[in-house]
């Protein structure tokens, strides 16, 4: 990947968020079965570098959209996120697929952050050390029941020095820890969600939509709980402007815009030089 690439992964935080969408229990209405399905032509189509992107010259969108329609709304909402089947943009996305000699467009999902490894040196002084704020899976714990672990417990730590210390006193840190459980849990074993979408063009240029990153209000569902609701046309203009690659058009719209709620593209050109793009919803 290019260095303008990196940067907006790291920008947008391609590595998963504590705020990942826990999968429901099995016996909540969702048919495991039908929702494999599905996502068995969703991992035909990802790339041999990531099990995090899908490659949308890959995605047989003839058999997973008949097996996306025969999912119920729950299903859709526990499975791998690709709202892309959904009928009224499903032209959009067959004529952009049919491209795929001038454009070849990955969507990319929440990583996991890399599991760390705590020197044992490191654990030994914690342990020693009486001034700590310790959360321990998000809980609040005391230092003492720190003795109950051993450094290789843990799949993430975050070790923060809050006061130096001075003459008559001891320096204090905050120390966050995760344990390999709550790590699964967490990151592993939650539903896939779209981080972003890039498109790259054979003339060399690239696009990028921090799909994340779209503006959306939250309503209740049937069932009570807080859904996102995007603007109905959000996933259309994304694949029109990835189908068009009409930069200038894009460019003079972005100058208009006036603080306008829209989607952020970000391009970089042939020449390296690189722009903060939008288009109005």
């Amino acid at each position: 990947m290019t260095t303008f690439i990196s940067f907006i992964f790291f920008l947008f935080g391609l590595v998963g968020s504590n705020n990942a969408q826990v999968l429901p229990e099995k016996n909540s209405g969702v048919d495991q079965e039908k929702v494999r399905n599905f996502e068995e032509y969703l991992n035909t189509a990802k790339s041999i570098s990531s099990d995090y992107v899908l490659e949308l010259q890959k995605l047989d969108i003839s058999a997973a959209k008949s097996a996306y329609d025969n999912l119920s709304f729950e299903e859709k909402d526990y499975a791998i996120e690709f709202p892309f089947l959904d009928s009224w943009v499903l032209d959009q996305l067959l004529r952009v697929q049919n491209r795929k000699d001038r454009v070849q467009v990955s969507f990319i999902y929440n990583m996991p952050p890399e599991k760390q490894q705590m020197e044992s040196e490191v654990w030994g002084r914690l342990l020693r050390n009486k001034n700590l704020n310790v959360m321990l899976d998000g809980e609040k714990v005391s230092s003492e029941s720190l003795i109950r672990y051993s450094e290789k417990d843990f799949a993430l730590f975050e070790v923060t020095q809050t006061n130096k210390g001075g003459l008559f006193s001891k320096p204090s840190f905050d120390v966050d820890l995760t344990t390999h459980e709550k790590y699964d849990e967490n990151f592993i074993f939650t539903r896939k969600k779209l981080n972003s979408i890039i498109a790259r063009y054979s003339n060399g240029e690239e696009m990028i939509i921090p799909y994340f990153m779209i503006q959306r209000t939250m309503i209740s569902d049937q069932g009570g709980r807080l859904v996102p609701n995007y603007p109905v046309n959000f996933l259309s203009i994304i694949l029109e402007e990835i189908y068009n690659q009409d930069f200038d058009a894009l460019l003079e719209r972005s100058r208009r815009m006036d603080n306008a709620p829209g989607i952020w593209f970000y391009y970089k050109k042939t020449n390296g030089e690189e722009y903060k793009l939008f288009a109005k919803y």
